[in-house]
């Protein structure tokens, strides 16, 4: 099964649209990996929106991952105390 990858880029604000394609992936994909390379800001509705996916990739048997974050979406992840929580992957894959 192919294994999509999510990009996203500029300001991360949008989590009800994020929130719905990751529910569409979701239902047809193994594993998501999400690449916030290109995200240099992310409010809590998106920040809440990275964590709710996570947990239910988690509780539908999908694999979730973040590509490589840029340093402010990582310190968001370190002050929200989420960053041991988030599965990160060094993978340079093409989004589809």
């Amino acid at each position: 099964m192919p294994r999509p990858r999510r990009g996203a880029s500029g300001h991360l604000p949008c989590a009800h649209a994020l929130a719905a394609t990751l529910r569409h992936l979701r239902a047809v994909a193994s594993e998501i990996v999400l690449d916030l390379d290109g995200v240099s800001f992310i409010d809590s509705q998106g920040l809440k929106c990275i964590l709710n996916c996570q947990t239910s990739c988690q509780n539908d048997g999908v694999g979730f991952a973040l590509a490589p974050v840029t340093p402010q979406a990582r310190r968001l992840f370190e002050v929200a105390g989420v960053l041991d929580r988030l599965p990160f992957t060094d993978e340079e894959t093409p989004c589809s």
